[in-house]
């Protein structure tokens, strides 16, 4: 290797580690402050109350916990110091707790798409469903369904990994693969299909 071909892998690792470091910063401290003012501002007992901002608050806290999961180990790796990079179990839960998170904040989003049309709906059966008592339920199963969905990341992901683009990453083919599929479908394509649908229904119920 030449010495040119050593100074430009030099110069592109001090880049790489420089967006790890200042990149994440940015996104992390804008998104942790907008999340805290989004639930104070929704945690007002006069707004609490409404099922659609209830969904909000929630889905501004589990926003808060996937951002400060995902970017606080970010940050660390570019001063090279990642605890999931070595330890197993701290792998596995961040990366469950990452994407677990990420999949509420969508599916409460399409529960507040829902309440809307609900609300909004000329039959008064129809309307009686948005309720308190209906979005706790809600959010429930949207926890629990996103833990369950996520929960084969504590097995698929590991620490240590060599052959892998990062060192805390799927342990092998088929985990990778279904985990990608878990994410596409569950947590970006299907929830986006769910709140066009009902946000349609709420345009043409008006």
């Amino acid at each position: 290797m030449s010495l040119n071909d050593t100074e430009l892998i030099n110069f592109l690792v001090s880049i790489s580690n420089n967006v790890n470091r200042y990149f994440p910063t940015t996104i992390f401290l804008i998104g942790t402050i907008g999340n805290i003012l989004n639930i104070l501002t929704l945690s007002q007992r006069r707004l609490r109350q409404i099922p659609c901002v209830f969904f909000f608050l929630i889905s501004s806290i589990c926003s808060l916990i996937s951002i400060d999961f995902g970017l606080i180990t970010r940050v660390l790796s570019g001063f090279v110091v990642d605890p999931t990079y070595t330890i197993g179990w701290f792998c596995k839960f961040r990366t469950f707790v990452v994407f677990s998170t990420r999949a509420m904040v969508f599916w409460l989003i399409v529960m507040a798409t829902i309440d809307r049309w609900l609300s909004s709906s000329i039959q008064t059966s129809f309307r009686q469903k948005s309720s308190m008592k209906n979005a706790y339920r809600a959010t429930i199963f949207v926890i629990f369904l996103s833990m369950i969905v996520y929960g084969q990341l504590l097995y698929c992901y590991d620490a240590n990994l060599i052959n892998a683009p990062f060192k805390c990453y799927a342990k092998n083919y088929s985990c990778q693969l279904l985990a990608d599929l878990t994410f596409v479908c569950f947590t970006t394509i299907v929830p986006i299909l769910v709140m066009l649908v009902f946000g349609l229904l709420t345009i043409d119920s008006k």
